[in-house]
Order: C-alpha cells, then structure tokens, then sequence
C-alpha cells in the first residue's frame, strides 16, 4: 500500500463525514442517501459480504481508536440552564406588563406602550427558554 492521503467518506441526510485512511490505495465512499445503499470501494478490495442472517459472525476491530464529537443544535442553541434563566426572565416581564397594564395604562399612554412592548419581549422569552430547558432536560 501506498502512503497517501486516502480516507473514508460516509454521507448520511446530505452531511458527508470522512477518517483518514493512509493504508489505503484509493478512497471509500458510503452514501445512505439514495434508496439503496451506494458504497465505493478501491479497486484493489477483498470484498465479503455480511449477511443480516448470520449472527455468529462478529466484526471486529484492531483496536484503534478514532476521537469523534456529536454537536446537536437546535432552536436557538440555548443550554437548559440559560433556557431557565430565559424562562424565568420572560415570567418576570409578564408580571411587570400585568402591573404597567393596571397603573392607567392604555394603548395610547407611555405605561400601555411600554406594557405592550414588556408583555410581548416577555411571551418571546418564555417561548424560547422553555423550550431551551425542557429540550435540555429531555437529553
């Protein structure tokens, strides 16, 4: 074999992963996007094949290792605790609201503007955070 810059290439929901593989002559490509399965082998490849049935047969591995992270992001990428310091914020703003809306405020008044504005910064908040700590929470 050559020492080249070959590697590994899977592609799975249109994101492509790929490893380093030097011992290879050539690159191997897996792609789970279509409606059957495409693999991509080197010309130079001992081919088996595992059947679904044969549960004796194990793969195995050499040993090594390959250091991989796993980011899920979603939403508005909040952990759960600033998802409940959010939730707790926007509970705190409907409670200001609530009291500008009763000191006189109307739509027309400075209390009834600023009321509007704080109920609807404190309804986004809430939405959000919530969903931020409960999603957290869930994983």
């Amino acid at each position: 074999m050559t020492d080249n810059q070959s590697e590994i290439r899977v592609k799975r929901d249109n994101v492509e992963t790929a490893l380093d593989a030097p011992a290879l002559d050539e690159d191997l490509f897996v792609n789970l996007d279509r409606d059957v399965p495409t693999v991509g082998l080197p010309t130079n490849v001992d081919v088996r094949y595992q059947d679904a049935a044969d549960e004796d047969d194990e793969m195995a591995a050499d040993g090594g290792t390959v250091s991989s992270s796993r980011v899920a992001t979603t939403g508005f990428a909040l952990t759960s605790n600033q998802g409940w310091y959010a939730s707790s914020a926007g509970a705190f703003a409907l409670a200001v609201a609530g009291y500008l809306w009763g000191i006189g405020g109307t739509a027309t008044s400075l209390s009834g503007i600023s009321a509007f504005a704080t109920l609807v910064a404190g309804a986004v908040l809430l939405y959000v955070g919530s969903g931020a700590y409960w999603r957290g929470l869930s994983q």
